[in-house]
């Protein structure tokens, strides 16, 4: 896996999608998640329209979400490596580092994000969906299986610093995925030494409902197992 695989991959013209997804299970018990897009997943006929989101879940069930879209003007992304810009907000990374700035009205953000589990893809990554003469595909990169997070978070002023494990992965496709897909689970989890990456897809009925298992099993930091057909 290259650096440049975690570059912008899709021209932003309508016909493509694209975004760039963390997430966190911090050590107060809280949730965090941030996803840097190029549009609206599901409708990518749509122009060029950059969207920042992020969302807070504390243990005392207090939610705060948070979401910018801009102006294409005010977006910027490397070919070469993960170099996002949305207006003020940044993500940036090398495979093994990244940083992650958030700045949302009241809510701003500085963090980082360390990969303990190296990057990895199922094959090529790509899942390609082909009827007739039509062929479409969506894409998966989790370029971060597993992590380390610091950082700040602010909310009206207020500071708090955080830590926790994390994820981060990066997808594009050509189409919308409610016309290619039926429905998926999704999951990571931590068990002692173990990281696991977990994924059942089916396809629309149009792809007669094919089932896609993809998973990764890694062992202190290490990839031990991600054969699919076992």
């Amino acid at each position: 896996i290259k650096p440049w695989e975690e570059g912008m991959r899709t021209t932003g013209a309508p016909g493509t999608y694209e975004w760039w997804y963390f997430d966190g299970s911090l050590d107060d018990g809280s949730s965090l998640v941030i996803v840097f897009y190029t549009k609206d997943q599901i409708m990518p006929n749509k122009p060029l329209k950059p969207r920042v989101s992020f969302d807070l879940d504390k243990p005392d069930g207090t939610h705060i979400h948070k979401e910018i879209e801009l102006d294409s003007s005010y977006f910027s992304a490397s070919k070469d490596s993960c170099n996002v810009r949305i207006g003020t907000n940044s993500f940036k990374g090398n495979l093994h580092d990244y940083t992650i700035h958030i700045d949302i009205d009241s809510v701003k953000a500085d963090i980082t994000l360390h990969g303990t589990v190296p990057s990895w893809r199922p094959n090529t990554g790509f899942t390609n969906f082909q009827k007739g003469k039509n062929s479409y595909y969506f894409a998966w990169l989790p370029s971060v299986p597993q992590g380390n997070i610091n950082g700040t978070v602010t909310i009206s002023g207020r500071a708090q610093a955080i830590k926790g494990v994390g994820y981060h992965d990066h997808n594009w496709g050509d189409a919308s995925m409610l016309k290619l897909i039926h429905d998926w689970y999704w999951g990571r989890a931590q068990v002692g030494n173990y990281s696991v990456i977990a994924s059942y897809i089916t396809a629309a009925d149009k792809y007669n409902n094919a089932v896609m298992p993809i998973f990764m099993l890694a062992h202190d930091g290490k990839i031990v197992a991600d054969d699919f057909t076992k």
